[in-house]
């Protein structure tokens, strides 16, 4: 009928037949009764079965779901405490199971819930038969008893143990699955290398203020996908570019100091303010007589510059004119300053990837040249900073693209 109903004597599905939205397993949703591609079986995925009369099961799997409360720590070791006596300075911590704990481990106890409330991170000075030593100044007042639960989140000296998966859904109310790398001191500053889930609690300075993670998602270091990317239209994105190939271009001019100005770590990198947050070395030599500029044609009479650089606005969007100069942005007047804290193993820090991308267009044929000019890589380990040097020949507009490390 009009509203959708239907009513059948018979039919016959060959694949399928689900609701509108199904999402399969424990956390699903909806309904499904499908044939399995792999297998050939028959399944059916619904939340609750009732059978009146007898319900016949030619092998019936039980599959039993464990949950954990609050919060689970994937790392290196763990251990429940069996036995603690205090001898002299230090604890001397005995555990139920062999535990994997090594020297200068980071230890760390948390019951946040219940009537219970419990919390020690501490670093083990050494390993004993069973168990580990502790000094008693590590726990603050708190004392460490039998059948405590500690696990492994950091180590003060081993880049190799200071790795760690939490997996958490407490009520804050943002379930993820974090991994942490770097773990080398009592906290977690810098350390978040991705997150899967929820993504309202970070904040990073390599993004805007106004565009923080937020909602559910992916946050990483580095990311690779491979596979179809299907938009919230239904397109796929070949699909979607293919459509509109003739349209990307008027959009992207459209919209060209939207993005440069949100995405890049120059400031004023579309020159719309002119010269503002740049600067330039050449200037011209003005002539003077009895202390005054001699002024020709309405203006000061004087050399020409060597070298000249200026933001001109003739064409359809501002442009930088450079001839034998240069333009150049301080540190100081970057609009973001991304913070590198990823160590390698010798705890010396890794630097990051930046990219440049600008259309040009050469009048006068010249040498190019882009660096970063008195860079410190101190604390940082080897590597060849960002830069490029080309002779450029004559010619039309074209798009130069260069990607790099900067520490």
């Amino acid at each position: 009928d009009g509203e959708g109903n239907a009513e059948y004597l018979t039919a016959v599905i060959r694949e399928l037949l689900r609701s509108t939205e199904f999402v399969d397993g424990l956390t699903g949703e909806g309904w499904q009764l499908w044939i399995d591609q792999l297998t050939g079986l028959t399944n059916l995925t619904v939340d609750k079965v009732t059978a009146r009369q007898s319900l016949v099961a030619l092998e019936l799997l039980i599959e039993k779901v464990r949950s954990v409360c609050g919060q689970l720590v994937v790392s290196a070791a763990n251990g429940k405490i069996k036995d603690v006596v205090k001898q002299g300075d230090n604890y001397r911590i005995v555990f139920e199971q062999e535990s994997g704990f090594v020297a200068h481990d980071l230890m760390r106890c948390a019951v946040t819930g219940g009537k219970k409330l419990k919390a020690y991170w501490v670093e083990v000075a050494s390993v004993i038969a069973g168990g580990v030593l502790v000094p008693v100044s590590e726990f603050g007042g708190v004392k460490p008893e039998a059948g405590d639960e500690c696990v492994l989140m950091g180590n003060t000296e081993t880049p190799l143990r200071q790795n760690l998966i939490s997996i958490a859904a407490t009520e804050d109310g943002q379930p993820r699955i974090d991994i942490l790398d770097g773990v080398k001191a009592k906290n977690f500053n810098g350390c978040l290398r991705c997150r899967l889930g929820k993504l309202d609690g970070i904040r990073s300075s390599a993004f805007p203020a106004d565009k923080q993670p937020k909602g559910n998602g992916l946050y990483a270091d580095n990311v690779w996908l491979k596979g179809t990317f299907v938009l919230m239209t239904g397109e796929d994105i070949l699909t979607r570019f293919e459509i509109t190939e003739g349209k990307i271009h008027s959009a992207v001019e459209s919209l060209r100091k939207e993005i440069r100005e949100e995405q890049s770590y120059l400031d004023n990198s579309s020159f719309a303010d002119g010269m503002d947050k740049w600067k330039t070395g050449s200037k011209a030599t003005l002539f003077t007589l009895g202390g005054r500029w001699i002024w020709a044609n309405g203006g000061p009479y004087g050399t020409k510059p060597d070298g000249h650089a200026e933001i001109r606005t003739d064409g359809k969007v501002p442009y930088a004119y450079i001839r034998n100069s240069y333009i150049m942005q301080k540190l100081e007047d970057f609009r973001l300053v991304p913070e590198y804290r990823q160590t390698n193993s010798q705890g010396e820090r890794v630097p990051g990837v930046v990219y440049l991308s600008f259309s040009y267009r050469v009048i006068k044929a010249g040498r190019l040249k882009i660096e970063f000019v008195n860079a410190d890589k101190t604390g940082f380990e080897n590597f060849n900073m960002f830069g490029h040097e080309e002779d450029l020949p004559v010619g039309g507009e074209k798009m130069f693209t260069l990607d790099g490390l900067w520490n």
